[in-house]
């Protein structure tokens, strides 16, 4: 089961920032903690991957959230065979020393 703490930034204009807080509030999966100003930390939690890239598109185009920070992934548990390719990260030959 993915699970990413996340920093969301609102807009500044308080009506929308409410409108936006009440339907992130509704996302199945996504936890808010305490707004501090335009800012509110969060925690999602999926069955797999592309649950959690579904939820991440949800919470990015809410009305009223300027931006999203990842700021901490765990994966622990997440089959390598469910990590689409484009997620792994294969060393080049510089980063591991043995390049050029």
């Amino acid at each position: 089961m993915p699970v990413a703490g996340l920093l969301l930034s609102l807009t500044e204009d308080p009506s929308l920032r409410g409108d936006a807080l009440r339907a992130l509030a509704a996302l199945p999966g996504l936890t808010l903690g305490e707004v501090v100003g335009a800012t509110v930390p969060a925690v999602t939690e999926a069955d797999a991957l592309p649950a959690q890239d579904a939820l991440w598109a949800d919470i990015q185009g809410t009305e009223g959230v300027t931006a999203v920070a990842l700021v901490c992934l765990n994966t622990e548990d997440v089959d390598a065979f469910d990590v689409p390719a484009r997620r792994l990260r294969r060393p080049t030959p510089e980063a591991s020393g043995h390049g050029p």
